[in-house]
């Protein structure tokens, strides 16, 4: 079979190899061998456009159906989406978002390297023995001592309004009664949400599982309404201790109706519902939300300040709030890690704290959320907070990139983002050192463990890679004058040598650079 005729337009589509075409093109003349260049061109354009529409194709179905589980090459990182209903509807935001950034869903075969569980995962779904060293879980072990309800108000904080545990506490409870009669209280379930006034005599004390808590009769109202502010939080570390909170945004939640005339029998007037009053709905709030773009957060800063407060001091009292509730939790939680083989590296905590005002701007810790709702089905305006949460999340935590995926990592990847050299934060100290037993010293590059190196890339990253979160545990020192004035080895409150070891870190990388002090 002949591959061209004789004449200049004669050429044909070949029925031969490729490599057959280029082996003849020596007995060819030039326009022949224009010929054969031209439909080798072609081939290929036609076999790159088809693989640039399966791609497009491919990504269009993930996008338009999040809870379908595609089929993806093995080097796609994979994550495990444990929630009841999970396609339901609520967790449209998380899937979508870890679409984004190039994960598939796990469909229970093979491998998997992050697990998003809506419920706490650990006794039955995880286990010591179970966990692989890559893989990451959005909870840690013994996150309960921080998010259930009973533990939480049991804490000795000046954040939490006094609460007496039943049946334990009732005798105390009594007598704190008799002594205060014009205070109000609600009885907690550990387990239940919705809460109501009751009187002394409606008290139920022989419910185990509750408790009681005053309630704060004088809040602080917008627009006349109660309201309670959400902050996103993210725990990276619990040894050493670092946290995070959203620094952009927070939800916050008005009360249904009117805090006054005031009336203990009606709820809707003091206890934020599914159904609250958002944002872009109070008069005084409406025009800067919805025309200006003015974020809840700024929103609520704003009304505060006109009306003679200050809420600089109140968005400091609640982060310094979450740091010490935080820390006060942390020698349990760090208890439950141990039993786990590769420690704090294998978790992370997104949780939101929920606070209440009063009339005098004290913050009070009412609640922390361990699966707070990210969901924008009762309000679509809300679905841009939300996927900005799981993002800056996912980014914080070392899994919104490419080279961030541990499952894939390699020694190129991890000295792109983070090298030996990244984490030296006393360079004129460590030129002097000649004993590793000095505390500075430990942090000189020679003194530091294997673990110790590791730990702080991962602390360099968190902060490189936080976006819109801050950092509020180690508590940031301002500036470098504050900076050189602190002494963290001094400072008594570290539950950790480890914690420790951060806060000195922290120090140095501050002094030398004014953007870590922040």
């Amino acid at each position: 079979m002949t591959l061209f005729t004789d004449t200049p337009s004669g050429c044909k589509r070949s029925h031969t190899r490729f490599f057959r075409m280029l082996g003849r093109m020596l007995t060819l003349n030039k326009v022949q061998a224009f010929c054969v260049i031209f439909s080798a061109f072609g081939t290929l354009y036609i076999l790159s456009s088809l693989a640039e529409l399966k791609t497009n194709l491919t990504t269009r179905f993930a996008n338009d159906h999040p809870s379908q589980k595609i089929s993806a090459s093995s080097s796609m990182p994979v994550y495990w989406l444990s929630a009841a209903n999970a396609d339901s509807g609520y967790m449209n935001h998380v899937k979508e978002t870890f679409q984004r950034i190039g994960f598939q869903r796990w469909d229970g075969v093979g491998n998997w390297d992050v697990m998003w569980s809506y419920e706490y995962p650990f006794g039955s779904t995880i286990t010591s023995n179970s966990l692989r060293r890559h893989q990451r879980i959005n909870h840690f072990p013994g996150s309960g001592f921080l998010t259930s309800k009973g533990y939480l108000a049991m804490s000795k904080s000046r954040y939490i309004p006094l609460a007496f545990s039943l049946p334990k506490n009732e005798s105390h409870f009594k007598k704190y009664v008799n002594d205060h009669p014009d205070k109000m209280w609600v009885q907690k379930s550990n387990k239940h949400r919705g809460i109501r006034i009751k009187t002394k005599d409606e008290l139920d004390f022989s419910s185990s599982n509750s408790f009681i808590q005053e309630f704060i009769r004088k809040p602080f109202l917008v627009d006349g309404r109660k309201f309670d502010i959400g902050i996103y939080t993210v725990i990276t570390s619990v040894k050493p201790l670092i946290v995070y909170v959203l620094e952009t945004e927070w939800l916050i939640r008005y009360c249904p109706e009117d805090y006054e005339p005031f009336d203990a029998s009606n709820p809707r007037k003091y206890v934020v519902e599914d159904d609250y009053t958002p944002t872009w709905e109070l008069p005084s709030l409406k025009d800067g939300y919805v025309n200006s773009k003015v974020s809840h957060k700024l929103s609520l800063l704003r009304y505060i300040r006109q009306r003679g407060h200050d809420p600089d001091k109140v968005k400091a009292d609640m982060y310094e709030a979450i740091a010490e509730l935080i820390w006060e939790k942390q020698k349990n939680i760090v208890a439950s890690v141990a039993k786990y083989p590769f420690g704090t590296r294998s978790f992370f905590e997104l949780v939101r704290f929920d606070f209440v005002l009063d009339e005098d701007m004290n913050v009070f810790a009412m609640e922390v959320n361990m699966s707070p709702n990210l969901s924008s089905g009762h309000f679509a305006d809300n679905a841009r907070m939300y996927r900005q949460v799981i993002y800056n999340t996912l980014s914080l935590v070392g899994l919104s990139s490419k080279t961030d995926h541990v499952s894939d990592s390699n020694y190129l990847a991890e000295q792109m983002a983070a090298s030996d050299y990244d984490i030296v934060a006393y360079p004129e100290e460590c030129g002097t050192c000649d004993n590793c037993r000095q505390e500075i010293c430990k942090l000189c590059f020679d003194c530091l463990t294997n673990d110790e190196k590791i730990m702080l890339k991962d602390v360099y990253r968190q902060f490189v890679d936080r976006r819109n979160f801050k950092r509020v545990y180690p508590k940031p020192l301002g500036n470098r004058t504050v900076a050189k004035a602190y002494h963290p080895l001094t400072d008594s409150k570290f539950n950790t040598p480890s914690d420790k070891l951060a806060a000195l870190w922290f120090r140095g990388k501050c002094i030398n650079d004014d953007a870590w002090c922040k």
